[in-house]
């Protein structure tokens, strides 16, 4: 007989498998179906009592059944998982290898870097789909706590790293430092930036992260100058080394370098940036213009509905799908963007504002303006990208702003835009910041000797009058024991013929190139025109036998200046090592060509650091997330040998 498990075999016993007899009254009944609903019949129309008896015992034991099921089916998928993990792993234990074996310690390096490198919250390790995954690829591996990873990354990965990068810096004979401040208002944290440059003997171009600093204090300059002289003596980076700071506008950053006793030079590409904005701000009709601009992309970049409706309607004109860019102060170039964007997608966006009457309508000739802006910003745009480049060095900056005044110069001479008021001011406006801004750059040392120095341009953009200073004080540099110039910030112009006032530079000939400016990049053709003209003698070289280390020095500069100037889409450095015969020269090759001409190595730094502090990791110490951020950057740097 099968057990019986309802409550209403409490009434009733079973005679044989078709009868039953009822407890309560004795009588016998035929239970062919073998079910039990006949005696729960008769329960209820003869003993009405027990009948409400047997259904509350019935309830109870329904629910304890159902309360039983839910318990074995409580656990989740996820947990099920954890449990027949954790029992594998208790089972292969004796199997698995122990934290001093070689591919044990190899793994947990490599985890840390994973977690550096992709920006992963630690407890990414205790994710049940990771554990899977390792136990799978390797069940001998020990998966240790996030605790372990965070310990072993801060206090064994970076530790080899840092001495590994710490005698990449021995090797360099001069460095150059970028710096920068950021701020995660979500995080509550600030942090200092250093990254240092210099060319190794190999004259190869290394840069490298020394720190992000967390910042407690105010962001005075007395803070960043001793933040700067913690970071000196760190790296154990003597002062006769250092070059020069490339830094922001900031006052603090300037009286910091003042404090330490730093050459310093602002970043080209926010001095241009400034030059841009505050063009375009002086004319009232581009300001207002720009406005519109922006308001029609942050509408866009605030409604999903909205993309999909210009979605539809570039389908329908046959447009490619575009994304309408919206500009952002902190990020360069991106107010040229999204002019340039809401151009190509000119009709769309004109379909779509005539349906949206709350937003700006732009009218025929808002758009030829806009067409004339892209034109004017576009050299500032290939300029702003050429200064950006991880090879970009400060000795482009004097020909690269020569150039963009000559262009700006060629605009005012075209019919369609010199003839209209608003752009002729707007250029003008251009030329006028750009000479306030850099128009003494062929005066300062760190600009005008790298530029000699780079034999893309040498005297290029001098006259005879400059080059015969810059000539001078690059002796004083190679003669004296310091090798470091009697001023290198300002040379000294008194009691010379002066040049034209505001001139960028003072080049020997003022003819500005009318490359085409229709097709291709206007900056670099007009510069490749430039420098095509009047290319240096390659005559031979004097070789005499002379005794005078000054006179020595003087016939190199001169025979270096006769050699042929190099294709400006070649390796500078690559030339100088190519050519040992200047080896007397190659200790201020590598101070002058050395810095970098903005900050963006800080800003990309810092757009790593957005990184690092996301939503998952927004609890970072300071001190963690700057060690991550030094990870991060520096281990494909040194390709991940250390």
């Amino acid at each position: 007989m099968r057990p019986k498990c309802s409550a209403i075999w409490t009434y009733f016993n079973e005679v044989d498998d078709q009868t039953v007899r009822c407890n309560l009254c004795n009588q016998t009944y035929s239970r062919k179906g073998c079910g039990t609903s006949g005696l729960r019949s008769h329960l209820q129309s003869r003993h009405k009592t027990e009948y409400t008896e047997y259904e509350k015992c019935d309830a109870a034991s329904k629910k304890a059944e159902v309360e039983k099921k839910r318990k074995c089916t409580e656990e989740t998928s996820l947990q099920l998982v954890k449990r027949q993990v954790t029992l594998q792993e208790s089972l292969m234990k004796h199997q698995c290898w122990d934290s001093s074996h070689e591919k044990s310690r190899e793994l947990d390096k490599l985890i840390c870097e994973m977690i550096a490198l992709q920006d992963l919250p630690f407890n990414f390790i205790e994710g049940i789909g990771f554990r899977r995954f390792v136990q799978a690829a390797q069940p001998k591996y020990d998966l240790k706590k996030r605790q372990y990873y965070t310990s072993h990354l801060c206090n064994y990965v970076y530790p080899k790293l840092y001495e590994k990068i710490k005698n990449l810096i021995k090797d360099l004979e001069y460095v150059s430092f970028t710096t920068d401040i950021w701020t995660e208002p979500g995080a509550g944290v600030s942090l200092l930036s250093f990254t240092v440059h210099g060319i190794n003997d190999d004259f190869k171009r290394v840069s490298l992260v020394l720190k992000c600093v967390t910042l407690e204090e105010r962001h005075t300059g007395d803070l960043v100058a001793q933040k700067l002289d913690e970071i000196l003596e760190e790296w154990d980076i003597p002062r006769q080394k250092l070059h020069a700071m490339v830094r922001d506008g900031g006052s603090n950053m300037k009286r910091a370098a003042r404090i330490s006793q730093i050459d310093d030079i602002d970043c080209t590409l926010h001095q241009l940036q400034l030059c841009v904005r505050s063009a375009l701000a002086s004319n009232e009709h581009f300001s207002t213009l720009l406005a519109k601009c922006k308001q029609i992309a942050t509408h866009f970049n605030h409604s999903i509905t909205g993309q999909k409706e210009l979605n539809d309607f570039q389908e329908r004109l046959g447009l490619p799908q575009l994304s309408v860019i919206q500009e952002c102060a902190t990020r360069w170039n991106s107010m040229f963007y999204m002019i340039e964007r809401l151009i190509k997608i000119k009709d769309a966006i004109i379909l779509y504002t005539s349906q949206h009457p709350n937003l700006p309508q732009l009218v025929p000739s808002d758009w030829v303006k806009l067409e004339t802006c892209t034109r004017i910003l576009k050299p500032f745009e290939e300029v702003t990208k050429s200064l950006s480049s991880t090879e970009a060095c400060i000795s482009s900056v004097i020909p690269l702003i020569h150039v963009l005044v000559c262009a700006m110069q060629n605009f005012l001479r075209e019919d369609n835009i010199g003839n209209d008021q608003d752009c002729k001011n707007v250029i003008q406006k251009l030329i006028e910041e750009i000479n306030n801004r850099f128009g003494e750059l062929h005066n300062n040392n760190l600009y005008a000797i790298s530029t000699y120095l780079d034999p893309k341009y040498k005297t290029k953009f001098f006259n005879e009058i400059t080059k015969e200073r810059i000539e001078l004080a690059l002796l004083t540099v190679l003669t004296s024991t310091s090798q470091r110039p009697i001023d290198n910030v300002v040379m000294d112009v008194h009691n010379q013929p002066s040049t034209s006032s505001g001139a960028v530079v003072d080049s020997v000939d003022t003819s500005c190139p009318t490359a085409s400016t229709s097709t291709g990049k206007i900056v670099d053709s007009m510069l490749a025109e430039m420098l095509a003209s009047e290319l240096n003698s390659d005559d031979e070289i004097e070789s005499l036998p002379i005794e005078d280390r000054s006179v020595v020095l003087k016939l190199l500069l001169n025979n270096y200046i006769r050699e042929k100037r190099i294709n400006m889409h070649e390796d500078s450095l690559l030339w100088w090592k190519n050519n040992p015969k200047y080896s007397e020269l190659y200790g201020a090759v590598r101070q002058y060509l050395s810095s970098p001409p903005s900050s963006v190595p800080s800003e990309r730094l810092f757009s790593n650091a957005g990184l690092v502090y996301d939503e998952l990791r927004n609890r970072l110490s300071g001190e963690t997330a700057s060690k991550l951020i030094f990870i991060k950057i520096n281990l494909p740097i040194i390709k991940f040998d250390y």
